[in-house]
């Protein structure tokens, strides 16, 4: 039992600090890929409208 919780308890810490740093991360991410596919949406809006006022 004491080899098992000396190995069990840095492993629950290890993932506890993963997922601490995800938490911290997550919303820089997400602002991220959410600019990514804003600005993908612009340029294809913009090359719709160019199209559209050549013709």
């Amino acid at each position: 039992m004491q080899k098992l919780t000396r190995w069990l308890f840095p492993l629950i810490g290890i993932a506890l600090i993963i997922g601490g740093i995800y938490l911290v991360f997550k919303p820089k991410i997400d602002a991220y890929f959410t600019k990514q596919d804003n600005e993908k949406k612009i340029e294809q809006y913009q090359s719709e409208q160019k199209k559209s006022t050549s013709f």
